[in-house]
């Protein structure tokens, strides 16, 4: 597609990393907003959001690098070019979590509070996520002869050129803009309780098993599940006894 957004000669402005600001932006501000509705403080909220957006992207990069070790070993200039993409989302969002339970825990905040007000959001900075990766040809789909397949004929893209390809970031996108408004709507008049963490954690977990069955890239095996299917699975399960647990303790 256009992996370059904007050629200015001695500016490249890509437009995989375009994306991903664009869906930032948009969504730290919606967090911001809405967390200040529930009285936390401004400079806290930006610090933390700026923190966790770090952690998560060392966390994505990470997992990248690590799938495809062999690359990066032999290329180890390219773990730096961040803009061409290559980034996978459980990665930064497992660090990320993780760095967030200690964050909070610093300060003295109940978890669920901010996650609950986090995980609104994710799926909103993640579906711009993937038009980026849709532009720059990453994440791709298996070849198909489906009226919905696109052709990448840019070099500079990461997809293979001139093959009909199925637009499986297109459909994650969709996927995630749809589950951005479920949840949005949902937290309305909602307790901050855990039960929107643990919506998402079910809901994405069984959507990315689904999509990655259509995934033409190598994202790694482990057993006979990709490495999203087999993370997918876990964050499915720690969902759903979330959702039991919170369940339970809110009757009592």
């Amino acid at each position: 597609m256009h992996p370059i957004l904007l050629n200015l000669g001695f500016l490249k402005i890509y437009t995989y990393g375009f994306c991903i600001a664009i869906g930032f932006i948009i969504a730290v501000n919606i967090f911001i907003k809405k967390a200040k509705s529930y009285g936390y403080d401004e400079k806290f909220l930006e610090n933390l959001i700026f923190s966790i957006f770090f952690a998560g992207l060392l966390g994505a990069r990470g997992l990248y690098i690590i799938i495809n070790f062999k690359f990066f070993y032999q290329n180890p200039i390219e773990i730096f070019k961040i803009w061409n993409g290559g980034l996978v989302f459980f990665g930064g969002f497992i660090v990320g979590f993780i760095f967030l339970i200690f964050y909070l825990k610093k300060y003295k905040i109940p978890l669920f509070n901010i996650t609950d007000l986090l995980t609104i959001n994710i799926p909103l900075a993640h579906a711009f996520g993937r038009i980026g990766c849709f532009m720059a040809g990453c994440c791709y789909g298996k070849e198909t002869n489906s009226i919905l397949g696109v052709v990448y004929k840019n070099q500079n893209c990461l997809a293979p050129i001139n093959i009909k390809l199925l637009p499986v970031q297109l459909f994650e996108a969709i996927f995630n803009f749809s589950l951005f408004f479920f949840l949005y709507k949902y937290s309305k008049n909602k307790n901050l309780d855990g039960k929107i963490t643990s919506l998402y954690l079910i809901y994405y977990s069984m959507f990315r098993f689904f999509i990655e069955f259509f995934r033409g890239d190598d994202r790694g095996n482990i057993l006979f599940l990709s490495v999203g299917q087999f993370i997918s699975c876990f964050i499915f399960l720690f969902g759903i006894y979330l959702w039991i647990y919170l369940k339970k303790k809110i009757s009592q």
